[in-house]
């Protein structure tokens, strides 16, 4: 197999770049930890990449890296040549991603993922993929070897889309859990009582079967995804209605709130503390 590039080693790369290589894929590895990149390289019997350059010769690189402006910076340093392909696992703006292919010469796949570290970890991804039909099938044995789904949504951009769309859903459902549960908490319910009734009822979500008693309760606030990027994939939901002309009256609303948080908690901490607001302003921990 032709050498796959991975650039961007943190807690979603690393367990991905982990199932491509136990697929049998020969690596190159790039993070701004030269040392974490090193260490990978040589227990995945891989090469580690010392810039960005030296990632031009492989036919098809991996982006799994914060935001549409790092994978922009990565993609233009890299260079790719006609006929090699940028897969962006990163939750990028729709709008970044469609620029981004333009000034291209490689091809393009936006590949985001919803599942969380747990789910990199076992190979067991949901990917959202936007792009050409042709690259989109150039890519598939590695997002195959990633996740257990994977569904072609559009063109470039389209998974990107439905990336902040997902995610924005995910967001408010959260805030309104937090909300409900403090309030019944502070009622004189059981926290875990109430779960139990609204799993089985018109309420039930991933948020409740997914993230109360698993990190909130246990105060673990182990889910992966960082508090910041959830701020930021509300925004780009924002940014997306703007662009297609349809009115997020309650995203306004919501991506102040996870702005709130975002500022207001430490700079690495989990999505699922957002509760920890709620917590403070009414003195009850859930």
């Amino acid at each position: 197999m032709n050498t796959v590039g991975f650039v961007g080693l943190g807690r979603l790369g690393e367990p991905a770049s982990r199932c491509l290589s136990k697929a049998g894929f020969p690596l190159l590895l790039h993070d701004r930890d030269a040392a974490l990149a090193g260490r990978l390289a040589a227990e995945y019997g891989a090469c580690a990449a010392e810039d960005f350059a030296a990632l031009r010769g492989c036919g098809i690189v991996v982006t799994a890296l914060p935001d549409g402006k790092a994978v922009r910076e990565a993609a233009l340093q890299m260079d790719l040549p006609a006929g090699a392909l940028l897969v962006d696992m990163s939750s990028s703006a729709p709008s970044d991603t469609q620029s981004l292919a333009r000034d291209l010469t490689a091809g393009i796949v936006d590949a985001p993922v919803s599942g969380g570290v747990k789910a990199a970890k076992t190979g067991d991804l949901v990917f959202m993929v936007g792009g050409k039909p042709e690259d989109v099938a150039k890519a598939r044995p590695l997002l195959d070897a990633m996740g257990a789904s994977v569904t072609h949504v559009g063109p470039a951009g389209a998974g990107h889309a439905l990336k902040a769309i997902n995610n924005y859903i995910a967001a408010a459902g959260y805030v309104a859990c937090c909300e409900g549960l403090i309030a019944g908490r502070r009622f004189g319910l059981d926290p875990r009582a109430m779960l139990d009734v609204i799993d089985q009822s018109s309420g039930m979500s991933y948020n409740t079967r997914g993230k109360f008693r698993q990190h909130v309760l246990s105060r673990t606030w182990g889910s992966g995804f960082g508090l910041g990027l959830m701020a930021k994939d509300v925004r780009i939901a924002l940014e997306l209605g703007r662009d297609t002309g349809t009115p997020f009256r309650l995203g306004e609303r919501l991506s102040a709130l996870w702005d709130e948080a975002a500022e207001s908690l430490e700079d690495s901490a989990d999505h699922t503390e957002f509760i920890r607001l709620l917590e403070q302003a009414t003195g009850t921990r859930l």
